[in-house]
């Protein structure tokens, strides 16, 4: 290799090292551009479902052939004098398990959200009953035999929920949360006894019976941290709350075959109960030296 190749050999590695060098802080700047000057973007459209489809649809309401919207927002603003942000992330706006959540934070400081949850439940089967009243903790079961009517059950989720955050002087930190959940509608149900009786000559047997569903479940508590260089301390409540409207399923009519197994001779019929639970927890560690940790938790509850 003579002196004048072995230069240009020199140069042309020079000017690849140069342009991966340039590539990787190209890079490096367009992944902090990312974080530091967000984009914000907005989807819409529609969709077709071909046929209908009632186990595809059973959680987002894509049950019947037709025509659907598609709408999702993610809107991000970042204050560069302050360092606060704004953001409101929206799913499936056009369907009924649709989510929304928006967040304002200031860096180091402060923070809190507000969050709004949907979710359906269809049951796959259609029922065809004569039974009235349903959706009610109060049904009519009809004495003979009659013509049904079609009847599809279903229940929806809709939850809200409220968090926040607050940094302290001392190196404590402040957080709270709030959830409540409302579930409404109907679900399969029913009463009597096993088809075939325990006792000779008694004839046993099930009635369709739709249990109503008016839920109200809630969640809340706060953490108080500390984080310091050795030891770090977490502490604080967690409260459960679940309410039932419906404390019990009332009939009238239906079968009166089987004597005291009869099905009309079950009612009312007990519906889950009201309960709550609350717990106060403290948890923390500290470090002797760079490889020796010890760590505790301690809770008390009460349900």
């Amino acid at each position: 290799m003579n002196q004048s190749t072995w230069k240009f050999l020199q140069i042309l590695s020079a000017c690849s090292f140069l342009l991966i060098a340039e590539a990787a802080i190209s890079n490096e700047d367009e992944n902090l551009k990312r974080l530091t000057k967000p984009q914000s973007a907005i989807n819409f459209g529609a969709g077709y479902l071909a046929n209908d489809n009632a186990r595809f649809g059973q959680y987002s309401g894509l049950r019947n052939e037709g025509p659907y919207g598609i709408f999702n927002v993610d809107i991000t603003k970042r204050d560069e004098n302050t360092g606060t942000w704004l953001k409101l992330l929206g799913r499936n706006l056009g369907l009924q398990n649709r989510d929304i959540r928006f967040e304002h934070t200031k860096q180091g400081h402060w923070s809190y959200f507000i969050d709004f949850s949907q979710t359906p439940r269809y049951e796959p089967f259609t029922a065809v009953t004569a039974v009235t009243g349903i959706g009610s903790a109060h049904l009519d079961v009809p004495t003979s035999p009659a013509t049904g009517e079609p009847a599809q059950l279903k229940t929806e989720r809709q939850a809200i929920s409220f968090g926040m955050n607050r940094v302290l002087p001392g190196n404590f930190e402040l957080q709270f949360h709030f959830r409540n959940e409302e579930k409404d509608g109907s679900r399969i149900f029913g009463r009597g006894n096993r088809l075939g009786a325990p006792i000779p000559g008694v004839v046993g047997g099930y009635e369709f019976l739709p249990e109503p569903i008016n839920y109200s479940t809630r969640q809340f508590g706060g953490t108080l941290n500390y984080n310091g260089k050795d030891l770090q301390l977490s502490g604080g409540y967690y409260g459960t709350l679940f309410v039932n409207k419906n404390t019990a399923l009332y009939t009238t009519g239906g079968s009166s075959a089987g004597g005291i197994y009869a099905p009309n001779q079950f009612s009312p019929i007990a519906l889950p109960p009201d309960n709550q639970s609350h717990q106060l927890f403290l948890s923390g560690g500290y470090s002797f030296n760079p490889t020796t940790r010890g760590t505790f938790k301690a809770a008390y509850t009460r349900a």
